[in-house]
């Protein structure tokens, strides 16, 4: 078990050290052979799981059918119980065949002998108020003596049996208890043994996951070291390297033409006229920018101005209007004028009385 476990850890490890190789991965891919054997293993796991669930089920079914059963019978014995017993109580238990009946019958006096020729158990007639004392009778009081002597020895009887029946309720409770005692030890024994088991499984996880933190942190190293070295020498190259070293500019050939693989930077009097021509530039797009500042501004004024003019033409249109509103109000007050003058005139013209002796009506005509 062990030669398989450490065999798996290996093959995990030269997996991961695959996986962190990406020319590795580039080159051959995923590790079908791992991927494979990792679908395998879960499915597996999911088959065995759902065996287990399985079994659990089957298992839990059982239980309820046995359960069941068991209180099914439980049910059916106090049925059975209570049936045998309302029987026997009523063929056997009625009142006359109580052993106390006798105490307490009501009809004791009824069904007593009676008296021979009028003379009582004493010797002497019977009267009007001794009707009770019959001969023949017993002794009522000794009767009465032997039968609460009995009921006393029937409820020793009974006291008896009910503590035999306490001290077997005792003995089973004791026999329940040392039971479940020993049941109790079985399982803390048990429950020790698999605590102590998984405590072992533990360390031993404990002890790979140390080992796979230690070869973590040595590949961590290991990188970082490598990473350490190359950008060392990168620095070593950048600082002794014969082109970065040099001072001068540009190299020309024996012909006079620039040697393009030795160009480095431009001079200080190119570099002068480069920064000449771009301030010019900049003056440039400052004088420009200035002129349409300029053109924007004469552009407002104008409008400015166009607009003054047009609130100007607008004011003297309202005026306009205005006259010419209080002009047609002029107007229109005169023809109601002359209209109402006309309507009197009217009005008294047909008021006129004529020769005929008739006035017309107001209102109406001739």
């Amino acid at each position: 078990m062990v030669a398989k476990i450490m065999r798996k850890r290996q093959d995990e490890m030269a997996r991961r050290s695959h996986l962190l190789n990406p020319r590795y991965a580039k080159t051959h891919g995923a590790d079908l052979k791992a991927v494979t054997s990792q679908i395998n293993e879960k499915q597996i796991v999911a088959a065995a799981a759902a065996e287990a669930e399985a079994d659990d089920a089957k298992l839990q079914q059982a239980q309820e059918q046995v359960l069941n059963a068991i209180e099914e019978a439980k049910s059916r014995y106090r049925r059975d119980k209570q049936v045998e017993t309302v029987q026997y109580s009523l063929q056997n238990l009625s009142k006359e065949s109580r052993r106390e009946y006798d105490l307490s019958d009501p009809n004791r006096l009824k069904n007593a002998r009676l008296p021979k020729d009028g003379i009582g158990s004493d010797g002497r007639e019977l009267g009007a108020a001794a009707m009770t004392n019959f001969q023949g009778d017993l002794d009522v009081k000794e009767i009465q003596k032997k039968q609460r002597a009995m009921q006393k020895e029937w409820l020793a009887q009974q006291v008896q049996e009910k503590q035999m029946r306490a001290e077997a309720e005792r003995e089973a409770e004791k026999q329940d208890a040392n039971e479940i005692l020993t049941s109790t030890m079985l399982r803390e024994t048990i429950e020790a043994v698999e605590a102590q088991e998984a405590q072992q499984d533990r360390m031993e996880l404990l002890e790979a996951n140390k080992q796979l933190a230690a070869e973590k942190q040595a590949r961590k190293d290991a990188k970082r070291e490598k990473e350490a070295m190359i950008h060392t020498r990168i620095v070593d190259k950048g600082a002794t390297d014969e082109r970065l070293n040099e001072v001068h500019d540009y190299k020309l050939n024996t012909k006079g033409r620039l040697i393009r693989d030795e160009y480095k930077r431009l001079t200080y009097e190119q570099e002068q006229a480069i920064h000449d021509a771009n301030a010019q530039i900049v003056l440039e797009k400052q004088a420009a920018r200035k002129k349409e500042l300029a053109a924007a501004r004469e552009n407002d004024e104008e409008v400015m101005g166009a607009c003054a003019l047009m609130d100007q033409l607008q004011g003297l249109a309202q005026e306009q209007a205005k006259e010419r509103r209080l002009r047609m109000v002029a107007e229109n007050q005169a023809i109601a004028n002359m209209k109402s003058q006309k309507d009197a005139e009217e009005k008294a013209a047909y008021a006129i009385w004529e020769p005929s002796g008739t006035a017309p009506r107001l209102g109406h005509g001739k």
